[in-house]
């Protein structure tokens, strides 16, 4: 039977793998600035709400909507432009 590692082994080796990613970039909560959403490159809500009322007369949100059954749905390419991700 291979010996098992000791708490004090185990807890070395978790410290070891926390502090290997907290000096990965991007991974340290520490460094973590808030900021408005629209700062963060978020959708701001005025641009979804007006996607959802150009897609109102998309051909292809009705039949998302229409083989979905969800009223609220968008085509591939409205729907990147509510997430932000679309122009």
């Amino acid at each position: 039977m291979p010996d098992r590692p000791s708490n004090r082994a185990k807890k070395r080796l978790v410290a070891d793998g926390v502090r290997r990613l907290l000096d990965t970039p991007g991974w340290n909560p520490h460094d973590f600035v808030a900021g408005k959403a629209a700062e963060r490159g978020a959708p701001a809500l005025g641009a979804t709400a007006a996607t959802y009322s150009a897609a109102d007369g998309c051909p292809a949100c009705e039949a998302v909507r229409r083989s979905s059954g969800d009223l609220d749905a968008l085509c591939e390419e409205h729907l990147a432009v509510a997430l932000g991700f679309g122009r």
